[in-house]
């Protein structure tokens, strides 16, 4: 018969243990909260042809813009900081939809270096809230929603 023995742990071991099982438990709850509480983000994809942004419910600004010395290519401002945040082969695109979600959004098309949307149809919309929406020289539908919109 085997004879079973008490192990021996010391009391500054069994502390290290706990804080460590602690430290665990501990960052699987920050990295928990940090999700739960990230912003949500604008989406930009194109599917089929069609250049799709989506806002959020925050207040967005939302920006296209050809991008300098290369009119193939349109860049997507998100911010309006004048930095880029995505860019789309214009070739690849058909249409252009707009949505800033709900929020007080600024959404726009800044011509400064060249046509946005020429020969593509341009739907901005800014959905509830107090936005702005400015369009180019394109085919633009520009659609307000709920709320004191220019």
């Amino acid at each position: 018969m085997r004879q079973l023995r008490k192990r021996s742990t010391s009391r500054a071991g069994r502390l290290a243990a706990s804080a460590v099982v602690a430290a665990a438990l501990a960052g699987v709850v920050g990295i928990v909260a940090a999700q739960a509480t990230a912003a949500p983000r604008v989406k930009a994809k194109v599917t089929h042809g069609v250049l799709r942004v989506n806002g959020t419910d925050a207040s967005d600004r939302i920006t296209l813009r050809v991008q300098a010395g290369q009119p193939g290519v349109l860049e997507l401002d998100l911010g309006d900081d004048g930095a880029a945040d995505a860019a789309f082969d214009r070739a690849r695109i058909v249409a252009i939809a707009v949505s800033g979600g709900d929020g007080d959004d600024v959404v726009r098309v800044d011509e400064s270096g060249g046509a946005v949307n020429a020969g593509i149809p341009t739907t901005l919309a800014g959905g509830d809230g107090d936005d702005i929406l400015a369009g180019g020289s394109g085919d633009e539908s520009l659609r307000g929603g709920d709320g004191d919109d220019s």
